[in-house]
Protein backbone atom coordinates (compact mmCIF):
# COMPACT_ATOMS: atom_id res chain seq x y z
CA UNK A 1 0.00 0.00 0.00
CA UNK A 2 3.13 2.17 -0.18
CA UNK A 3 2.29 3.27 -3.62
CA UNK A 4 -1.46 4.32 -2.80
CA UNK A 5 -0.37 7.51 -0.58
CA UNK A 6 1.02 9.29 -4.14
CA UNK A 7 -2.84 9.05 -5.57
CA UNK A 8 -3.75 11.02 -2.69
CA UNK A 9 -1.07 13.45 -3.15
CA UNK A 10 -2.12 14.08 -6.47
CA UNK A 11 -5.48 15.12 -5.05
CA UNK A 12 -7.38 11.93 -5.76
CA UNK A 13 -10.40 11.62 -4.09
CA UNK A 14 -10.80 8.04 -2.31
CA UNK A 15 -14.42 6.08 -2.66
CA UNK A 16 -14.40 2.99 -0.55
CA UNK A 17 -17.63 1.76 -1.73
CA UNK A 18 -17.72 -1.73 -3.94
CA UNK A 19 -18.44 -0.69 -7.73
CA UNK A 20 -20.68 -2.94 -10.25
CA UNK A 21 -18.31 -4.28 -12.23
CA UNK A 22 -15.28 -3.62 -10.25
CA UNK A 23 -15.90 -6.01 -6.94
CA UNK A 24 -12.18 -6.66 -7.14
CA UNK A 25 -11.40 -3.09 -6.31
CA UNK A 26 -9.98 -2.12 -2.79
CA UNK A 27 -11.59 1.59 -3.86
CA UNK A 28 -11.99 4.18 -6.28
CA UNK A 29 -9.85 6.98 -6.22
CA UNK A 30 -11.08 9.49 -8.41
CA UNK A 31 -9.95 13.10 -9.73
CA UNK A 32 -11.53 16.03 -11.98
CA UNK A 33 -9.82 17.22 -14.62
CA UNK A 34 -10.72 20.90 -15.13
CA UNK A 35 -9.38 24.35 -16.05
CA UNK A 36 -11.49 27.88 -16.34
CA UNK A 37 -13.65 26.92 -18.85
CA UNK A 38 -15.49 23.96 -16.94
CA UNK A 39 -14.75 20.21 -16.41
CA UNK A 40 -12.61 18.47 -19.20
CA UNK A 41 -13.11 14.85 -17.59
CA UNK A 42 -12.77 12.87 -14.86
CA UNK A 43 -9.91 9.97 -14.51
CA UNK A 44 -11.56 7.03 -12.42
CA UNK A 45 -8.30 4.86 -10.54
CA UNK A 46 -9.33 1.31 -9.20
CA UNK A 47 -6.91 0.02 -6.48
CA UNK A 48 -6.17 -3.84 -6.32
CA UNK A 49 -4.23 -5.08 -3.17
CA UNK A 50 -2.44 -8.58 -3.93
CA UNK A 51 -0.47 -10.59 -1.63
CA UNK A 52 2.58 -8.97 -2.82
CA UNK A 53 1.66 -5.89 -4.82
CA UNK A 54 -0.31 -3.36 -5.15
CA UNK A 55 -2.05 -2.23 -8.49
CA UNK A 56 -3.95 -0.16 -10.46
CA UNK A 57 -6.20 0.69 -13.61
CA UNK A 58 -7.88 3.81 -15.37
CA UNK A 59 -10.57 4.48 -16.58
CA UNK A 60 -11.56 7.93 -18.46
CA UNK A 61 -14.68 8.75 -20.42
CA UNK A 62 -14.78 12.04 -22.67
CA UNK A 63 -16.86 13.59 -24.94
CA UNK A 64 -16.84 14.77 -28.31
CA UNK A 65 -19.60 16.81 -30.47
CA UNK A 66 -22.64 18.32 -29.38
CA UNK A 67 -26.01 17.95 -27.74
CA UNK A 68 -27.84 15.21 -30.18
CA UNK A 69 -24.72 14.41 -31.82
CA UNK A 70 -22.71 13.95 -29.02
CA UNK A 71 -20.37 10.83 -28.74
CA UNK A 72 -19.18 9.69 -25.47
CA UNK A 73 -15.25 7.65 -26.12
CA UNK A 74 -14.05 5.38 -23.19
CA UNK A 75 -10.23 4.47 -22.62
CA UNK A 76 -9.04 2.09 -20.17
CA UNK A 77 -5.45 1.86 -19.35
CA UNK A 78 -4.54 -1.59 -17.35
CA UNK A 79 -1.27 -0.47 -15.19
CA UNK A 80 -1.63 2.90 -14.06
CA UNK A 81 2.14 3.32 -13.34
CA UNK A 82 1.76 6.48 -11.45
CA UNK A 83 -0.74 9.82 -11.38
CA UNK A 84 1.58 12.38 -13.17
CA UNK A 85 2.20 9.59 -16.50
CA UNK A 86 -1.17 8.38 -16.10
CA UNK A 87 -2.60 12.35 -16.18
CA UNK A 88 0.12 13.40 -18.85
CA UNK A 89 -1.00 10.57 -21.20
CA UNK A 90 -4.67 11.27 -20.76
CA UNK A 91 -4.52 15.52 -21.39
CA UNK A 92 -2.59 14.61 -24.28
CA UNK A 93 -5.21 12.17 -25.69
CA UNK A 94 -8.02 14.68 -24.91
CA UNK A 95 -6.26 17.44 -26.59
CA UNK A 96 -4.92 15.64 -29.87
CA UNK A 97 -8.09 13.70 -30.08
CA UNK A 98 -10.44 17.55 -30.26
CA UNK A 99 -12.06 16.14 -26.99
CA UNK A 100 -15.24 18.29 -25.52
CA UNK A 101 -15.64 19.21 -22.00
CA UNK A 102 -17.63 17.24 -19.70
CA UNK A 103 -19.35 20.30 -18.14
CA UNK A 104 -18.85 23.64 -19.22
CA UNK A 105 -19.41 26.99 -16.56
Amino acid sequence: MKNHQIWLDAEYKQNNRRMMGKEFAECLLQKKIWDDRGIKYFINVYYYQHQEWDSYSADVQFKRGEDDKEEVFSIHVHQARSPEYLEETVEAFWKNMGMGYYRED
